[in-house]
C-alpha cells in the first residue's frame, strides 16, 4: 500500500527527473508530470516547494530547470525506490 509520502516522493523523482537533462517550460512540465501520473495540485505544491527548497530554479518566466542541489536529491531518491521494490518482492515470495 502507498502512502502519501511515498507518492510525494514518487512526484519529487518524476519533476526532478523532467528537469534534470533541460530546461523545461512549466506547461510542457505539467503535462509531462501529468501522463507520469502526477495530480495537477501535488505538482503545483511540489514544484512550489523545490524552488523554495534551491531543488529547482527558475532562471526567466516559466523556465524551469533543475539546480546541482536538485540532482543530488534525484541521485538520492532511486534508493528509496530499490527498498520498496525489495521488500515488495520480499512480500511476493511469502
Amino acid at each position: 500500500m502507498r502512502t502519501a509520502f511515498d507518492e510525494t516522493l514518487r512526484a519529487i523523482s518524476i519533476i526532478l527527473s523532467l528537469l534534470n537533462s533541460e530546461s523545461r517550460r512549466w506547461t510542457a512540465l505539467y503535462m509531462e508530470a501529468i501522463a507520469e501520473g502526477v495530480s495537477p495540485s501535488a505538482f503545483r505544491n511540489i514544484l512550489r516547494w523545490l524552488l523554495r527548497h534551491g531543488y529547482v530554479e527558475r532562471p526567466k518566466r516559466g523556465v524551469y530547470r533543475a539546480t546541482e542541489r536538485g540532482r543530488k536529491l534525484l541521485e538520492a531518491l532511486p534508493w528509496r525506490k530499490r527498498c520498496r521494490q525489495t521488500r515488495l518482492d520480499e512480500y511476493i515470495e511469502s
